[in-house]
Parts: structure tokens; sequence; C-alpha cells
């Protein structure tokens, strides 16, 4: 009974085990504060909404007019970064009794 294409498919699998225990130890030995660098979690337009009370479909109109800024390149969902809607706040606050609804059909 020949052996040899059995020790060689153990064979690969070790070193295949190697490189994995290797690059987990590469990954267990960066420092935490790694992993907080990641961009905050982004807002939706309710998020924005409760944060600047103010009703969501406002908050589609000033995205739309570029007075508040969005994050390009998530889908059809608009997405914001809270801290460029919390500086964008204290710089203009939103006025919420002029509520424009905008037509859901469209786009």
């Amino acid at each position: 009974m020949n052996l040899d294409p059995l020790l060689e498919r153990v064979d690969r699998g070790l070193r295949l085990l190697e490189r994995i225990v290797a690059a987990v130890e590469v990954l267990a030995a960066r420092p935490a504060e790694a992993a907080n660098d990641a961009d905050p979690e982004l807002w939706d337009v309710h998020q924005v909404a409760a944060y600047l009370k103010c009703s969501p479909s406002k908050v589609k109109q000033h995205a739309a007019s570029g007075k508040i800024p969005t994050v390009p390149g998530v889908g059809r969902q608009l997405r914001f970064d809270p801290a460029a809607v919390k500086r964008r706040a204290h710089g203009e606050p939103p006025d919420s009794s002029k509520v424009v609804h905008l037509d859901r059909n469209r786009g």
C-alpha cells in the first residue's frame, strides 16, 4: 500500500494550518485601539431627524439641497456621517416649522 499521496495531503494540510496560525497571531498582536480607528457608524434619515429634531422629509430636503452632507456610495438610501451632521447643526440649525414632503414615487 502506497502512503505517499496521503502523506503529501497531510503535509499540505499542516503547512496551511501553520499559515493560518501565523495570520491569527499577527491579527492578535495588533493594538486594540486600531479597531477603534474605523469610521463611526453612519446615520440614516431617521437618526439625523431625531438628532436635529425635525422630520425625515426635512432631512431629505436638506440633503438634496446640500445643506446636510451625505456619504456617497452606500446605495439608494441616504447615509450621513454623524460628526458632519453635528458640525453642520451647530452652524445652521434646522427650521422644523417648514416641512416639505417629497414625492415618494420619484426616483
